[in-house]
């Protein structure tokens, strides 16, 4: 199966392994950059987990603010969840049947939106995590039932924007 976008794969360099379990690890504003390739990584060795990032703006960086608010304004939630989508096929029918997901800002947003897609498709993935993240209003989350949900907000966080909850 050809998927619409670039994935890069990490599998854990430790011993520590979790067969048939793979975690999606969506991007923030800016892209798949190099830091979120480090905590893919890091989430193949802590976990055991294979971790994927699918490329969701097709090779293009936000190397500024202005730029990243660009590109992920252009981007359609729906059609970036049906691509993921067609990324979880790929995962089952490599053998991987524990499927997560975890995100940051928009990726956090995304991966509470995957939770309620796959649940309006029966078929939810089993953990979803969002960091900062919330998904638009036209993903109703009082569908998720089964998966397991975690989001973080930190309130104690200095930084300023998608962070801080008085924004």
């Amino acid at each position: 199966m050809s998927l619409p976008f670039q994935i890069y794969s990490f599998d854990p360099t430790t011993s520590k392994k979790l067969p048939g379990a793979a975690v999606i690890v969506l991007q923030e504003w800016w892209g798949v950059n190099d830091t979120i390739k480090r905590f893919a990584q890091n989430i193949a060795d802590s976990t055991g987990a294979h971790a994927v990032v699918p490329d969701l703006y097709k090779g293009k960086i936000g190397v500024n603010a202005e730029e990243a608010s660009h590109l992920m304004g252009k981007l359609d939630w729906e059609i970036a969840i049906g691509e993921i989508e067609q990324l979880i096929e790929q995962l089952k029918s490599q053998g991987y049947n524990h499927i997560g997901s975890i995100g940051f800002c928009m990726g956090g947003g995304l991966s509470f939106a995957l939770a309620v897609d796959s649940a309006k498709r029966n078929s939810p993935i089993q953990a979803a995590v969002g960091c900062y993240g919330t998904c638009p209003d036209n993903f109703d989350v009082s569908l998720i039932k089964d998966t397991a949900i975690q989001g973080h907000f930190g309130g104690k966080d200095s930084v300023e924007g998608f962070s801080d909850p008085a924004t």
